[in-house]
C-alpha cells in the first residue's frame, strides 16, 4: 500500500503537531474525520466540508473567498482506511484565536479523562488546559457546554447507567447460573412462578434483549385484570332516616320460640373445685375404730 500511516510530529516544547499532505493512510473515515478537526484548530481554521460521506471527504476553508486551502480524501486499498488524495493551495486567511474549529463535543473528548480524575474541575481550569494544549481560547458558554458533555462521558449517561442496575444485580448478586424462559415465563430459581412478576434473571434477559419488562408481568396483576374485578358496582345504603314509609305492610315482629319442655334432675351442689386432668386424686384418710370387749 502506497502511502505512510499517520502520525503526530513533536515541537520542542513536546507538544503534538499535525502537519497533512498527500499521501497519509488513516484507519478509517472516523479517524480522518478527527484528525481534521485537531488540525483546523491547530491552524485557527474553520473547516467546511463540501463532501462528506463514508467513502469520500472534501474540505475547504470556510472563508473560501480569501483562502484557496482545499483537500480531498477517500477511500483506499481495502475499502476502509482513508487517504489523502489531493492538497491545494495554503492558507492565507487570518488565524481564529477563538478557536472557531473547537466545539464543545470536541473539547469534551479531549479531556473526559481530566473530568474522570477530577469531577470537580472548574471551567476556568479548562480554559487554561485548552490554551496551553492547543493554543486556543474558547467562549465561556462553550466551555460550560463542554464541562457537562465531559462529565457525562467520564461518568457515564445517568439514565443509561440506571437501566443498567437490574443486569448489575442479577450479575453480582447470584453467582449460580439459572436457565430463563421468556415464553413460558419460568425461571430455575422459582420467584417468577410464585410472585408472578419478572426475577432478577428474567430481567437481564428482558433488558438485554430491549423487550418491554411489563410485557412479562402476569395477566393477574395487569391493570386491566384490576379493572375487570371491580368492573361491578356496589349499590350505596342510604340512612335509615330516609328511607321510604309503606303503609301496606305492617311492621314484623320478630318469631317467638319457646323452649321445650324438659324433666331435670336435681343432683347434689358441688363445693368441691374441679380437678384438673393431670391432677392425681385425692387420697383420704381412714378412720380406724376400735373395740372392747367386757371381761377381757
Amino acid at each position: 500500500m502506497e502511502g505512510a500511516y499517520f502520525d503526530f510530529k513533536y515541537d520542542d516544547c513536546g507538544n503534538q503537531i499535525i502537519d497533512l499532505h498527500e499521501g497519509i493512510i488513516f484507519d478509517n473515515v472516523q479517524h480522518f474525520k478527527e484528525i481534521l478537526t485537531r488540525y483546523s484548530v491547530q491552524e485557527g481554521i474553520k473547516v467546511k466540508k463540501v463532501k462528506n460521506d463514508k467513502q469520500m471527504v472534501t474540505a475547504v476553508c470556510n472563508n473560501s473567498d480569501q483562502c484557496t486551502w482545499r483537500l480531498h480524501a477517500s477511500t483506499y486499498g481495502d475499502g476502509v482506511t482513508f487517504k489523502i488524495k489531493n492538497i491545494t493551495g495554503v492558507h492565507t486567511c487570518v488565524r481564529n484565536l477563538k478557536g472557531s474549529g473547537a466545539s464543545a463535543k470536541w473539547i469534551a473528548s479531549q479531556f473526559k479523562d481530566k473530568y474522570k480524575c477530577n469531577p470537580e474541575k472548574s471551567v476556568e481550569e479548562l480554559d487554561s488546559a485548552l490554551r496551553s494544549k492547543f493554543g486556543v481560547h474558547a467562549y465561556s458558554s462553550k466551555l460550560y457546554r463542554a464541562r457537562k458533555i465531559a462529565m457525562n462521558l467520564a461518568a457515564g449517561d445517568h439514565e443509561m447507567s440506571y437501566c443498567k442496575i437490574p443486569r448489575y444485580i442479577a450479575a453480582v448478586s447470584d453467582d449460580r447460573k439459572y436457565i430463563v424462559n421468556l415464553k413460558e415465563l419460568t425461571c430455575q430459581c422459582r420467584e417468577w412462578q410464585v410472585s408472578g412478576i419478572p426475577c432478577k434473571h428474567a430481567m437481564g434477559c428482558i433488558l438485554y434483549m430491549r423487550l418491554d419488562p411489563v410485557q412479562f408481568v402476569d395477566e393477574h396483576l395487569t391493570t386491566e385484570a384490576y379493572l375487570r374485578t371491580y368492573k361491578g358496582k356496589i349499590q350505596v345504603v342510604p340512612d335509615e332516616s330516609i328511607w321510604p314509609e309503606n303503609p301496606y305492610i305492617p311492621p314484623l315482629k320478630p318469631p317467638i320460640h319457646k323452649k321445650k319442655n324438659k324433666t331435670f334432675k336435681q343432683g347434689p351442689l358441688q363445693v368441691n373445685r374441679r380437678k384438673e386432668p393431670n391432677e392425681p386424686p385425692k387420697v383420704h384418710k381412714r378412720s380406724i375404730h376400735k373395740t372392747s370387749i367386757q371381761g377381757l
